[in-house]
């Protein structure tokens, strides 16, 4: 047998016997006395906690350690409900994680066993998330705000979202304010007064929508409103567009509509106003839909679902990662 052949064989032996000799030691508490039983292992004498093997005899845990997910609110609330007691009430804190844009929903996580203050740590173990999603209509209609659409194709959607399209408050109604003032009133009094604000226009009812939708024809006549004498001696010519119907009459066309949406799936409903445009380009007559302040709609929703939550638990949510 060479040299270099009972350095292996040598080297081997040391490597068997390094897996061998493991001792139990105990190990002191400083300042409190008595000690927890520790594993060492013979690798660089390797300190090693017992107590994960110890725990596999418990009848129970010691405490709840659990990550427990949800998608609906009212089973989140019913789940934090069922796991409070007097003695732990303190510990619970309920954190809201915001996403980012209006593609992104936000997260509730509750957390059962948090620190109760600088004196009272706790392990913030045993804890419970909401996962939120967004509407299916909600998804819809901001996948075409602010998208160019074809004729055919914008008739095709209002097609499948004719549910959700609202006959717009009645202006006359408005000036007679019920006693008391009911939640109906005042949400038609702010869309209202909020299209006139930004001059949105006539609001469209579904029916004469879907109409302009499917029928509208509109002819483009160009006709030259001024021309003037430049200092350079060139002349500018300015153009004025006048669209007219397929009788040749102006189009007195809606400038907005209503729709009613969820925003969070399973969430609370909301009228927005959404502003419709429409050009005809290279014979193509193209419509364009803008959703007004959708990012203002889904704050507010996000700001419904913790404040329901807050009140539901008695705490105060906080915005951020636990």
């Amino acid at each position: 047998m060479t040299d270099q052949v009972k350095g292996d064989v040598a080297a081997a032996i040391d490597a068997v016997k390094g897996f061998h000799g493991a001792t139990v030691q105990v190990v002191e508490r400083p300042g409190e006395g008595g000690g927890v039983p520790a594993l060492v292992m013979p690798e660089k004498m390797k300190v090693q906690s017992v107590k994960p093997l110890l725990d596999e005899y418990l009848e129970r845990p010691e405490r709840v350690r659990c990550q427990r997910r949800f998608t609906r609110l009212a089973s989140f609330l019913a789940y934090v409900q069922s796991m409070r007691t007097e003695a732990t009430a303190g510990a619970l804190r309920v954190y809201c994680l915001e996403g980012f844009g209006l593609e992104t929903p936000p997260t509730l996580e509750a957390v059962l066993d948090d620190h109760e203050g600088n004196e009272s740590a706790n392990w913030a173990q045993n804890r419970a998330g909401l996962d939120t999603a967004l509407s299916r209509e909600w998804q819809d209609w901001m996948g075409i705000d602010g998208v160019g659409m074809e004729q055919s194709h914008f008739a095709e959607f209002l097609e499948t979202q004719a549910p959700v399209i609202m006959t717009p408050p009645d202006r006359a109604l408005l000036a007679h304010a019920p006693d008391p003032l009911t939640p109906e009133y005042e949400a038609d009094k702010r869309l209202v007064e909020r299209a006139d604000r930004i001059g949105a226009g006539r609001m469209a009812d579904p029916a004469e929508l879907r109409d302009m939708a499917r029928f509208l024809e509109v002819n483009v006549e160009s006709k030259v409103v001024s021309a003037i004498k430049l200092e350079t001696g060139e002349s500018q010519i300015v153009f004025e567009e006048v669209q007219k119907d397929a009788e040749g009459k102006p189009i007195k066309a809606p400038g907005c509509f209503v729709i009613r949406i969820p925003i969070f799936h399973g969430g609370t409903h909301f009228r927005l106003l959404v502003r419709l445009r429409w050009r005809k380009i290279g014979g193509v007559l193209r419509f364009t839909i803008l959703l007004d302040r959708p990012a203002e709609y889904l704050r507010t929703a996000i700001d419904d679902m913790a404040n329901e939550a807050g009140e539901a638990l008695s705490v105060p949510v906080l915005f951020g990662a636990p």
